[in-house]
């Protein structure tokens, strides 16, 4: 356990947001959580890399971030930094949830994690659907509860890789195996944490207009993007052109190709150049967990159920038998591709 985290107020720019960025499909893989209640939680945005002796460990996947130009934190990543100045735009896949300048907050709970400066306007930006909690000075991220009958892409961390990579229906039912009792546990809820990313500017900023941007990191852990192609390609429909579709292509496609030519070249003269991910393990105090527990209620905010936190103290790789010996395996409703 990492030793308690006093808030600070200090701030941690990560750099300027000239473009729109576009998080690689694999950051929105969930990877599920267990303890002695059941695996009703998880995280996106993650990776799992070989951590001896064990192997599985959750890192933060740092893909899932737009670059920065400053060094790669130690961990916990909890809430990292800012981009300033920045394109008052959202990632792909995302949208504001909350907004803050001084005098002025909206749905960001207690406030940025990081302080805001006179005349700075600043947007917390969530994957669609979910809300911003935060503790001022300690950390920030996304939360969202899945309820029966919602789904989402979801694997396990186990034996150096991800694993049970499948389609996730929330309701369904999941087996505790320990030396002394086996239990079935019915999830009727799943909360799911993921990256808040923190976007600034002030008026005197030169701000541009945004352009949609692929992330340009690579990496040695990029397993994820792989297995959420996969259920996509599994659960797509396996169905052909018709005919008048088909004839329709052989006449409108060469058109299109000319002009796709056009404009790729375009792009491509403007392509940023690649840059590598980094990836850290993560962990959170206690501390933090119970802090962003009672965040106030602001504009049409639900009721959090779970402490919101963006990676928990020392997670341990699930399905290997921790210090409780439990065993837990996915939930019986899971349709896998």
């Amino acid at each position: 356990m990492s030793s308690t985290t006093s808030p600070s107020t200090s701030r941690s720019a990560l750099g300027p947001l000239s473009s729109q960025f576009t998080p690689p499909a694999g950051c929105s893989v969930v990877i599920q959580a267990c303890s002695g209640t059941g695996c009703n939680y998880g995280w996106q945005a993650q990776s799992c890399v070989p951590t001896a002796p064990a192997g599985g460990s959750i890192e933060d996947n740092m893909q899932c971030w737009p670059s920065a130009t400053v060094p790669i934190p130690t961990p916990p990543l909890k809430g990292w930094g800012f981009y300033s100045p920045g394109v008052p735009s959202c990632p792909v896949g995302y949208t504001v949830a909350c907004s803050a300048s001084i005098g002025a907050l909206s749905n960001w709970g207690y406030g940025p994690q990081f302080p805001l400066v006179v005349g700075e306007t600043a947007i917390g930006c969530c994957p669609s659907g979910y809300e911003c909690q935060s503790a001022p000075g300690v950390a920030q991220t996304c939360i969202s509860t899945a309820t029966t009958g919602q789904s989402f892409p979801m694997g396990l961390c186990s034996s150096f890789s991800t694993s049970g990579l499948s389609t996730y229906i929330v309701g369904g039912t999941t087996t505790v195996i320990s030396s002394s009792f086996t239990s079935t546990v019915t999830t009727s809820e799943f909360t799911v944490f993921a990256p808040l990313i923190d976007i600034r500017w002030q008026s005197s900023d030169d701000i541009v207009t945004a352009t949609s941007t692929t992330s340009m990191s690579t990496s040695s852990t990029t397993a994820l993007d792989g297995t959420a192609s996969a259920i996509k390609s599994a659960t797509a429909g396996s169905g052909g052109l018709g005919v008048g579709a088909e004839a329709a292509v052989g006449v409108v496609v060469p058109v299109i190709v000319l002009l796709a030519m056009g404009v790729g070249l375009g792009m491509w003269l403007r392509r940023r150049r690649q840059s590598k991910g980094t990836h850290f393990v993560s962990s959170t105090p206690a501390s933090a967990c119970e802090t962003l527990a009672k965040p106030p209620r602001q504009g049409k905010q639900q009721t959090r159920r779970q402490p919101a936190y963006e990676m928990e103290d020392q997670r341990k790789p699930q399905m290997l038998g921790a210090d409780d010996e439990m065993i837990h395996e996915l939930p019986g409703t899971v349709k896998h591709g």
